[in-house]
């Protein structure tokens, strides 16, 4: 579960920067708990977590005085389908959003994340 665990934190992290995103913490100490990234410039990450929800069925949450959003990784949302799931609805949603994701690498990161042993 561990092992499951670290493995689709990373693969995700990686999807995420593939899609120009950044993430907020540092490698070498973040969580395999929760990803929290970076809002783009130029996007409300209000209207983004709303159109995720609204559109795509997927929930993430904001952060209290922080101006990020988080993507829980504990439990049923570190399953592969899920966690295809959700960077799918982010990247498109940001794309609606007005900002240039790119949903291709961020899916093709994940995948190859998700498939190494």
């Amino acid at each position: 579960r561990f092992e499951r665990h670290a493995r689709c934190s990373s693969a995700l992290q990686a999807g995420i920067e593939a899609s120009g995103l950044s993430l907020f913490v540092d490698r070498d100490v973040r969580l395999p708990s929760v990803v929290a990234v970076n809002r783009p410039d130029g996007v409300d990450a209000t209207a983004l977590r709303a159109r995720m929800e609204r559109e795509f069925g997927v929930e993430i949450a904001g952060a209290f005085g922080l101006d990020i959003v988080r993507i829980g990784q504990m439990g049923e949302q570190c399953r592969p389908e899920n966690l295809h799931r959700t960077l799918l609805a982010l990247g498109e949603s940001l794309r609606r959003e007005g900002f240039p994701a790119d949903v291709e690498a961020g899916m093709s990161a994940l995948n190859t994340g998700l498939t190494a042993s």
